[in-house]
């Protein structure tokens, strides 16, 4: 039997693997409790000011615990192949996952026009 200390086993992050890592990698974190410092913080803005909605921001944001954001960071660091340690400079678990979601996803009419290439490009 496993203990809650163990890590899941997956394959690192690297060019190819997002989507099936970022899933793994959400269970990963939620198992160990720290999808929390992951998360995009909610505020309610009905009836607020900007300023107002900003230091709500701000004020959930500081209450998340530095250890557990630190910690989320670290697990997300093991779990990268050494090409994709570039995109995990920033300290906040958000921003790094936003960052490699925005890095991985495949977006435009240059993607679609490299996946028409490759199924054309198939041999039987």
């Amino acid at each position: 039997m496993s203990s809650d200390n163990s890590s899941i086993h997956f394959p690192k992050l690297n060019d190819s693997n997002y989507a099936t890592w970022s899933i793994m990698m959400e269970a990963e974190l939620i198992r160990k409790g720290l999808w929390t410092g992951i998360v995009e913080i909610l505020v309610d803005g009905d009836g607020k000011t900007a300023d107002e909605v900003e230091k709500e921001f701000l004020l959930k944001k500081t209450k998340q615990a530095a250890s557990k954001m630190a910690e989320a960071c670290a697990e997300m660091i093991l779990h990268v192949d050494g090409g994709q340690l570039l995109h995990m400079i920033l300290r906040d678990p958000m921003e790094v996952w936003e960052m490699l979601k925005s890095v991985h996803r495949a977006r435009g009419f240059a993607t679609s026009l490299a996946l028409c290439r490759k199924f054309l490009m198939t041999k039987k």
